[in-house]
């Protein structure tokens, strides 16, 4: 299991996602900006959550968002479904 550290993001330049170890990676954009991607497995299928831009979301906050993903995949829960229902329109 690979960790990164802060010296090691901030030295990230190369476009590419580069793993924390276990679902959580940095992902630096062709534009050299960086955010943090989840990559879990649900049913079978493999998706990429977002977790926010780097440097607003910092190292730790991004560990603590991808441990609470992993624990509500455990226990059955789907965290695509709530991004899918914020993004649903509402008509009243």
């Amino acid at each position: 299991m690979t960790n990164l550290t802060m010296a090691a993001i901030k030295a990230l330049s190369k476009p590419g996602r580069y793993s924390d170890g276990g679902t959580l990676y940095s992902y630096v954009a062709p534009g050299r900006s960086k955010s943090w991607v989840q990559r879990v497995t649900i049913n079978g299928r493999r998706h990429d959550i977002e977790l926010g831009l780097w440097p607003v979301v910092p190292l730790a906050r991004a560990r603590r968002r991808a441990f609470a993903k992993r624990v509500l995949i455990a226990d059955g829960g789907g965290p695509l479904a709530e991004k899918h229902k914020a993004a649903a329109p509402m008509f009243q």
